[in-house]
């Protein structure tokens, strides 16, 4: 047991240390040998983990990503529990849009390292299989989706592929509105983005009874 919980230290520290790198000098002039230094491990270390530094990159922005869902998803299921509210289907999947933009409003250089890539976080299964982090998100979807269809006695149409569409499209948007307010400012998009995604939710409802 010690020694497992050696390792995911070790992994830990040096996702944590490539994380703090690429967010203040940059992808670019990160180094294998910056992210080992800063991780307080050998270089031998990093490749016991990882092939390179895209890899690590990329199993950073699966594990962000992935936290982001699931604390969204998290957070709205305690709020519906604490309050005792009864939510339809387009205003929880709004509710976890809006924790999204808002975390990403806040912290802007997670929203530059995920980039637009935000979907990884519960598509992406070849990384974070030691911690299962894959796993819980898709399973905790599926648990909300699946709760969605029994309280509002409805069916919804491929559940995963109407998630992923909107989160998509949350993510591709949002990144030039919020980062770079293009085309406008997200105050000006936001009203547009919300009415699309009811839609989309809208029509991915099978049937009603």
């Amino acid at each position: 047991m010690a020694i497992e919980d050696n390792k995911t230290n070790k992994r830990n520290n040096l996702l944590n240390a490539s994380y703090e790198l690429f967010t203040t000098i940059g992808f670019q002039n990160t180094t294998i040998s910056k992210i080992t230094t800063t991780a307080n491990v050998g270089k031998g270390t990093f490749y016991l983990y990882f092939n390179n530094k895209d890899e690590i990159r990329h199993a950073l922005i699966v594990e962000k990503s992935s936290h982001l869902i699931k604390n969204a998803i998290k957070i709205l299921n305690e709020k519906i529990k604490d309050e005792n509210l009864s939510l339809e289907l387009s205003d929880k999947i709004l509710f976890i849009v809006d924790y999204i933009i808002t975390y990403f409003k806040n912290d802007r250089s997670l929203h530059e390292f995920i980039a637009k890539n935000l979907s990884w976080g519960f598509i992406s299964t070849k990384y974070l299989k030691s911690q299962n982090q894959n796993d819980n998100v898709i399973e905790e979807i599926k648990n909300l989706i699946h709760s969605i269809e029994t309280k509002e006695k409805i069916k919804i149409k491929d559940p995963m592929l109407m998630i992923f569409t909107v989160i998509e499209l949350v993510n591709s948007t949002c990144y030039n509105v919020i980062l770079h307010d293009e085309p406008v400012h997200f105050d000006d998009y936001k009203d547009y983005l919300y009415k699309t995604i009811k839609l989309i939710v809208k029509n991915s409802v099978e049937n009603e009874n």
